[in-house]
């Protein structure tokens, strides 16, 4: 299977869940996910580090259980890392922990906050479908490039990691994620021509 740009349906986005707000604030209505039939293609070795440390807490499973996963293991991250907890029911994300690095990011406390607390209106649609596409496919998810432009305003540089984690019954039920950030003196070079955010990318856990 090659790589393919497609829209998510269901478990991502929707064209029907993008108001015009939302489509200035991410580049348009092109706000695709790349499904790769590979690994992502990690840059910062941090986020190496963190991908080897989920893949051994999964052994033969297919996916580690937050139970599994102990940040102290990963001191070189702690800083980075940020955790979110979903919830099927009301189908919404809550941030249960964000490394200072990350939180700095941020003019309030965010954690125990929901997502949409923590976002620009505009974005949220665009975020949401993100998480949900990394806990219902599941899949890994991947990015790098320009980052927190349409979510906070404030435009950066970084790449970024989301790995889905399971409950005790073995349901993805949270996000443990890293984020490599810098502030941006100048739209980013390798955006685009009207600086859109560089395309995330999907990779089904299987075969990661």
């Amino acid at each position: 299977m090659a790589a393919v740009d497609c829209l998510l349906d269901g478990s991502g986005l929707k064209a029907s869940s993008i108001n015009s707000e939302t489509a200035l604030a991410t580049g348009g209505l092109d706000a695709f996910y790349t499904v790769l039939d590979r690994a992502p293609e990690v840059e910062d070795p941090r986020l190496s580090t963190l991908l080897g440390y989920w893949r051994g807490k999964r052994g033969q499973r297919s996916l580690p259980a937050f139970r599994d996963i102990d940040p102290i293991d990963i001191p070189g991250l702690l800083s980075y890392l940020w955790i979110h907890d979903y919830d099927p029911e009301t189908d919404r994300f809550r941030c249960r922990l964000m490394g200072e690095s990350v939180r700095s990011a941020y003019d309030m406390k965010v954690t125990g906050l929901d997502v949409e607390e923590i976002v620009t209106k505009a974005a949220y649609p665009v975020v949401a479908a993100r998480y949900r596409a990394v806990v219902t496919m599941p899949a890994v998810a991947h990015g790098v490039g320009r980052i927190y432009g349409h979510t906070i305003g404030r435009v950066g540089l970084g790449e970024r990691l989301y790995l889905p984690l399971a409950d005790d019954e073995g349901r993805a039920r949270m996000i443990i994620g890293a984020t490599i950030y810098r502030v941006a003196v100048d739209r980013p070079a390798d955006a685009g021509p009207r600086g859109e955010t560089p395309l995330d990318t999907l990779t089904p856990v299987d075969l990661v």
